[in-house]
């Protein structure tokens, strides 16, 4: 069983975005570096983990978002 991790990261705009938007980058960023990460052509059991970064301020603001694609064939 071989696990492989990478990282998807976006940083936030200056104005506020939607975060679905901001997500969807990360996720394309995160899918182009498991391409030349060790994941091979197939089909693959992956977990995909959405979190971001945020500023506590009043209001809070999220300064960037992280999306990592774990690839864990062995675990249903």
């Amino acid at each position: 069983m071989e696990k492989i991790t990478v990282h998807g990261t976006a940083q936030a705009d200056a104005t506020p975005t939607k975060h679905s938007q901001a997500f969807d980058r990360a996720l394309e960023d995160a899918l182009a570096q498991a391409s030349q990460s060790g994941f091979v052509p197939g089909m693959h059991n992956v977990r995909l983990e959405f979190r971001a970064e945020m500023e506590v301020t009043n209001p809070g603001r999220i300064q960037s978002y992280i999306v990592s694609i774990t690839k864990d064939d062995g675990v249903d």
